[in-house]
């Protein structure tokens, strides 16, 4: 999940912010808590951030992004604690998938979609190959 609204976050109001958001917290707090509620206890949790959470100059004006991508962190981290297999994997974009979607290829006539010089996406197979790795990792 993830809602990209580009601007700054010093030209948004409050509500704009909190939806945009929303995507990944409230998501990701009612997984948890379904899952607890409804007693299942799954190997592993994955929350799949993003590597702009690490280093937001990532998100460009995309602030908001960045910051609900730093939420899944934050959230992967305090449910370990609590003894919960929870962990955040903090992707580049992957080829072909969500809001990477276009990126390196031209399709469509119009304006190419907005990528920074050298971040071409993460091609599926060895993106696929450092998720099992991660997952195979004790830390959130």
């Amino acid at each position: 999940a993830g809602v990209v609204r580009p601007g700054t976050l010093r030209n948004r109001n409050t509500d704009e912010t909190a939806q945009d958001l929303a995507a990944k917290t409230r998501g990701t707090v009612l997984l948890s808590l379904g899952l607890r509620r409804h007693g299942l206890h799954p190997a592993v949790c994955v929350a799949f951030s993003s590597v702009c959470a690490l280093l937001p100059g990532l998100a460009g004006a995309l602030g908001d992004y960045a910051g609900a991508n730093a939420f899944l962190d934050a959230f992967a981290a305090s449910q370990r604690r609590a003894g919960r297999p929870w962990q955040s994997v903090n992707l580049a974009a992957i080829a072909g998938t969500g809001m990477a979607t276009g990126l390196g290829t031209r399709t469509a006539p119009g304006p190419a979609p907005v990528q920074r010089a050298g971040s071409l996406p993460v091609a599926t197979a060895p993106a696929l190959a450092a998720l099992r790795t991660a997952c195979g990792a004790d830390t959130a």
